[in-house]
């Protein structure tokens, strides 16, 4: 028909779409904007999970300390992360190119990566960074939490 309408498809878990109507030229680059973690709601419910998650471990310390390392850094944590200083996850801290295209947030005692038994290399780390600000859940945090909870006198 007459319009002038272009489709792009791209996979789910893609952050890019290159798409040319010529093969020689690179007219138009779209890239999904990594905005999840950035949106207020979200940014809201992860600081509610902080103070309500820091307090209850707070209040919770005599039972739950047996299950950390360093429990003294893990207390400190939990005081920072009830007082606005720090978030129960963050980026992974171990990428050394900057990361100046995710949106930013407080630094985190955990991070993604924490979830995995294995060491991960840069790249992996990287990836792992934009998934979680481009899909962030409460959800993720509180499996991250779970699965990493001895860690959190760490960071």
């Amino acid at each position: 028909s007459g319009m002038d309408v272009e489709i792009k498809i791209a996979p789910p878990q893609s952050w890019a779409i290159v798409g040319s109507q010529s093969i020689n030229t690179l007219e138009d680059i779209f890239v999904v904007d990594i905005n999840s973690i950035h949106k207020i709601s979200n940014r809201r419910n992860k600081r509610t999970l902080d103070i309500v998650l820091s307090l209850v471990l707070l209040l919770s310390f005599p039972v739950n300390m047996f299950f950390v390392k360093k429990k003294g850094k893990y207390l400190r944590n939990l005081f920072q992360i009830a007082l606005g200083k720090k978030s129960f996850v963050g980026y992974s801290r171990h990428v050394s190119a900057p990361e100046s295209n995710l949106p930013p947030i407080k630094q985190g005692v955990l991070s993604p990566a924490d979830r995995f038994k294995e060491v991960l290399d840069e790249d992996t780390l990287h990836n792992l960074n934009m998934l979680y600000a481009k899909d962030y859940s409460i959800k993720n945090d509180l499996r991250i939490i779970y699965k990493a909870f001895d860690k959190l006198g760490n960071g």
